[in-house]
């Protein structure tokens, strides 16, 4: 209740926030030496609706990352490719995280990324990014992006064995 000259009134406050906002980041990560194994971990914080459940898909797409380091070499892996990944909201949950692993080497090259992509729907996700017609897919979820950086950060120096024998030096 409000009171002015003697007159009062009531209002009411309407929780219209239908909407749950997810907000993401990209990820860095130094690789590491030969066979070692980290994580990147890329952070969902979520706002608006925190009452709804709900469930996001996503899958790694390499841009310079698990190519060859040299042409006609067989491919690096840098990291573990994930085809079909889901990320699950519950009613209150303000962040969730999504975690790629990195297998280090030591190559000497340059930094290497990678993308995740983000999406509403199983469908969406296995046809990226070719087709991105499914923007309607779960109306109450809203993405700042589909589109998220992985890098992984080249941290080999010294005398470095490159894939075909020869050696380099940094």
């Amino acid at each position: 209740h409000v009171k002015f000259n003697n007159t009062e009134a009531q209002g009411t406050i309407t929780d219209n926030d239908t909407i749950a906002n997810i907000a993401v980041s990209d990820g860095y990560v130094a690789e590491g030496t030969q066979g070692e194994r980290k994580t990147i971990d890329f952070t969902l914080t979520r706002t608006g609706n925190m009452q709804s459940s709900f469930t996001l898909y996503y899958k790694t797409i390499p841009r310079t990352a698990n190519k060859p380091p040299v042409a006609g070499t067989p491919a690096d892996k840098d990291y573990q490719e994930v085809y079909m990944g889901l990320v699950n909201f519950v009613a209150g949950q303000r962040s969730a995280t999504i975690q790629i692993t990195v297998i280090g080497d030591v190559i000497l090259e340059n930094d290497e990324n990678f993308e995740i992509y983000l999406g509403k729907s199983g469908q969406e996700v296995y046809d990226a990014p070719y087709s991105t017609s499914y923007s309607n897919n779960n109306p109450g979820v809203q993405l700042s992006s589909n589109w998220i950086l992985g890098v992984i950060r080249n941290d080999d120096a010294g005398v470095t064995a490159l894939p075909d024998g020869s050696a380099a030096m940094c």
